[in-house]
């Protein structure tokens, strides 16, 4: 198993932030040259890399944990609105979630009402 030292890890952090970065910035570049030559080519090219990473990340990656025999599963774990019972039960953070809620909705109504007005406009 492949162990990092502690005083790299600081520099492997930053690396890491620094190809997240890049790929921001190559990302929509690289979309679109390939969609000058096919429209859909981004997306198959996408689903390209994304399987090459599942497939690198599966057989070269080393499993960090032991194997088990007995591995049970919580159901009920996997619930996603389990965690809303946990912030509704706490009172003084309503306000804050109701806030967070209403500023995510306001967010995302200008994409919305962009796309129907660009539909409407240019049909």
């Amino acid at each position: 198993m492949i162990r990092f030292e502690v005083r790299t890890r600081g520099r492997r952090f930053g690396l890491f932030n620094a190809m997240f970065g890049i790929g921001f910035i190559i990302g929509p570049v690289l979309g679109g040259l390939l969609g000058d030559y096919w429209l859909r080519l981004p997306f198959v090219a996408a689903a390209v890399l994304n399987a090459c990473n599942f497939l690198l990340a599966l057989f070269i990656l080393p499993e960090s944990h032991a194997p088990t025999q007995k591995t049970k599963i919580d159901l009920a774990a996997l619930n996603p609105l389990r965690p809303l019972g946990w912030v509704f039960s706490m009172k003084r953070v309503l306000p804050i979630v109701f806030l967070f809620f209403i500023f995510s909705e306001a967010g995302e109504a200008y994409g919305t009402c962009w796309a129907l007005w660009g539909f409407d406009v240019f049909h």
